[in-house]
């Protein structure tokens, strides 16, 4: 009788163990499932194609590009991407209303501290009738290519492009 308590306690025993190691697994994974690529200085790109700025201090997330990327690169200081915007309404500045499928360029540059208390830290961009307050004090863009070109070789940035999985 000893024998059979033994062996039941030692089975529930190692399915408690099996049960709280999946657990622990499937909570690992879940915490960071829309996490893609994480692009250094608490800049992280997500699998929706949204570019995000985690601040250290346990405060909200806060958009840097809040719409898709489909290409970017990044090195110690430098981030750069590039958008493909839907068919629709796309207006990131007052001025500038285009209709149809757009690609856009855009340069973070990381060296430049992120105060998310400071007003001017942010500025309201608009996407498909949605309004973003988006970190722009580290943000150049959007650009055209041919800006972006002359941006990149002004700053000497070199980068590698990845497509966007």
């Amino acid at each position: 009788m000893t024998k059979n308590k033994s062996n039941a306690l030692s089975k529930l025993l190692t399915g408690f163990i099996i049960i709280i190691g999946v657990g622990i697994y499937i909570n690992s994974v879940l915490k960071d499932w829309d996490v893609e690529q994480d692009l250094g200085s608490n800049y992280i790109l997500c699998a929706d194609g949204e570019i995000l700025y985690l601040s250290d201090d346990e405060k909200p997330v806060e958009y840097v590009i809040p719409f898709g990327t489909a290409r970017y690169g990044f090195d110690e200081r430098w981030i750069v991407v590039e958008t493909k915007t839907r068919l629709g309404f796309h207006q990131t500045l007052s001025q500038d209303t285009i209709t149809g499928e757009v690609y856009d360029y855009w340069i973070i540059d990381k060296s430049i501290p992120v105060d998310i208390n400071a007003p001017s830290t942010f500025e309201d961009i608009y996407y498909q009738d949605n309004a973003y307050s988006i970190v722009r004090k580290s943000l150049i863009g959007p650009l055209d290519s041919l800006g972006y070109k002359k941006e990149i070789n002004k700053r000497s940035i070199k980068v590698i492009w990845h497509e966007k999985k």
